[in-house]
């Protein structure tokens, strides 16, 4: 799924802090990284619900390790596919039946007999 550049802008703007100035470079530089991030987890879903508990002042907070390994554990749970089991198809009995001898376990049991 491709993401169009206001959709990348919401995304940025609600990790980071945006500056009142200079919005130019500003928007050029976070865009660039933010498409290389993205290049790196591609998955829409995950960019529109990933939250962090403060806001950064540039994109490239996120590529130190420790938000890189949160993006790669939550990447890793949006993609997360359940492999379906294969059943198990029991054939035909073999040989006899086991014949046992019940003991009787109460005097009620032992008396009857």
């Amino acid at each position: 799924m491709k993401i169009t550049h206001t959709e990348k802008i919401d995304i940025i703007s609600r990790l980071i802090d945006v500056p009142k100035t200079n919005l130019k470079n500003f928007w050029g530089k976070e865009i660039k990284i933010f498409n290389r991030l993205y290049r790196q987890y591609p998955n829409f879903y995950l960019w529109d619900s990933i939250t962090f508990s403060k806001k950064f002042d540039s994109l490239l907070a996120l590529e130190s390790d420790y938000p890189q390994s949160i993006i790669k554990k939550k990447f890793l749970e949006f993609n997360f596919e359940i492999k379906n089991k294969e059943k198990i198809i029991l054939s035909n009995k073999y040989g006899e039946d086991f014949q046992y001898n019940k003991k009787p376990k109460t005097i009620k049991e032992f008396l009857n007999e």
